[in-house]
């Protein structure tokens, strides 16, 4: 599904170049819930950006379902974004002012659909997550875990292949952070394939595959 080839990102600011990523050679499978694990420093939020095509690389190949990323426009990156990828992060990055079936909306409306089906789709999704009875409140009528499904329901209302989650419980509680990982290996079970960035020891046993970063190289798989 998710290939990456010899794939390196530096950073070329005002100061001294900083090379993220060092030869990153990477296989994503349809269905894996892959786990990516290093200190702080070691370049693990930077993968995932890249390969949700979030931020660009500059050497290396990457392929997804066999087509070479380098290739594409601008539009169909962020066609790809839009409808095969869904993000979550540590910040849930709600607007404030909309509430929660609003939020959930968002995505639909870049996509062009129509504001009933919207309604219908951002619904389900957030029924899905467990908040059917929260459609109207807004992020400040929510907890903290409240608030994170509700941005993971966003993540799904395009039905995306993967999800991408950088620290997707770093904000909150224990109790809620079960709840958090509980729901994301739910929906790897549906078929999703999840991609997670954590340095949280429960979230990491629930992945089927460990992979370890540090100083910008893979260093391989960890036993599950």
């Amino acid at each position: 599904m998710i290939s990456l080839s010899d794939v390196s990102k530096t950073y070329r600011g005002k100061g001294v170049p900083f090379t993220a990523l060092k030869g990153i050679n990477l296989t994503v499978e349809k269905g894996e819930f892959l786990t990516i694990i290093g200190p702080s420093g070691a370049g693990k939020s930077t993968l995932l950006n890249v390969i949700g095509l979030l931020d660009s690389f500059d050497e290396g190949s990457y392929t997804l379902d066999g087509r070479e990323i380098a290739r594409l426009r601008n539009k169909e990156l962020a066609q790809i974004r839009l409808t095969r990828f869904g993000f979550v992060f540590q910040s849930f990055y709600l607007i404030n002012h909309l509430s929660a079936i609003e939020n959930v909306e968002v995505p639909l409306g870049y996509s062009g659909v129509p504001a009933a089906e919207r309604r219908r789709r951002s619904a389900e999704a957030l029924e899905r997550v467990g908040l059917g009875d929260k459609l109207h409140n807004l992020p400040s009528e929510l907890s903290g875990g409240e608030q994170q499904r509700v941005a993971i329901a966003r993540a799904l209302v395009n039905s995306p292949d993967v999800i991408f989650a950088d620290e997707p419980t770093g904000n909150l509680d224990s109790e809620n952070s079960e709840k958090i990982i509980e729901l994301l290996s739910r929906l790897n079970n549906d078929g999703i394939t999840v991609l997670m960035v954590t340095h949280s020891p429960t979230l990491i046993q629930r992945a089927t595959r460990i992979v370890k970063i540090r100083d910008g190289k893979i260093e391989g798989d960890i036993d599950t």
